[in-house]
């Protein structure tokens, strides 16, 4: 700590968050990917993307994820870089594929303001997310496996950048529990919006619940 600015570095593991959208019981299928049952949402033809897709054969306007071979589920290992300096602080992360299901990489950058009131500590921040093109195309491309069992073209994507704002509230509670809630939004560019299994063009993300500190 110098300056009143606390800094640390962790490593950090995680199970990697793409999965989800292609599992049908999962509630980020409502979110995000094309699915009969589970997504009808108007697809959103706008965004700020910085990055687009080039295709090399034209590509269905519509594909469900039941017509495509089953997506991976990977393990992400790396390190992030927390720092605070009085009410401001800024994450940074940076994430590599150490199963080797989709062998790319992936980063975030975070930056935000904290107060404290009397409803309790709140915080509000934006960032921007980085995934290579390794996994925006294992995830959301169509391969010519996904062609094959499909009857569709192929289909390549590039990387992807994706801004993102986030909302959070604590609220502590007698004998160590406290109360927390999370909005997020999470803007997705081209490389994925312009792929047939995508439907929306942003992610929406909550969380109400309570911690209990335990030492």
């Amino acid at each position: 700590s110098r300056n009143n600015t606390n800094w640390s570095i962790s490593p950090v593991l995680q199970i990697n968050e793409e999965k989800g959208y292609f599992i049908r019981s999962s509630a980020s299928n409502w979110w995000q990917l094309r699915n009969v049952t589970y997504s009808n949402i108007v697809h959103t033809e706008i965004n700020n993307g910085m990055g687009g897709p080039s295709r090399t054969k034209a590509a269905p306007s519509k594909v469900s994820i039941s017509d495509v071979t089953s997506r991976p589920t990977a393990l992400d290992a790396g390190v992030q870089l927390n720092v605070q300096q009085h009410d401001f602080f800024a994450v940074a992360a940076l994430w590599h594929d150490v199963s080797g299901r989709y062998q790319g990489a992936h980063a975030q950058l975070q930056l935000g303001h904290q107060w404290q009131h009397s409803s309790g500590v709140w915080s509000v921040s934006g960032g921007l997310r980085y995934k290579s093109r390794d996994l925006i195309q294992r995830y959301y491309g169509i391969s010519d496996a996904d062609a094959e069992r499909a009857g569709i073209s192929a289909w390549q994507t590039t990387h992807s950048w994706q801004p993102q704002w986030q909302l959070q509230w604590q609220y502590p509670l007698p004998a160590d529990w406290q109360l927390h809630a999370m909005w997020q939004q999470q803007r997705l560019d081209d490389a994925v919006t312009a792929s047939p299994l995508v439907e929306n063009a942003s992610i929406h993300r909550w969380f109400v619940g309570a911690s209990y500190r335990f030492w």
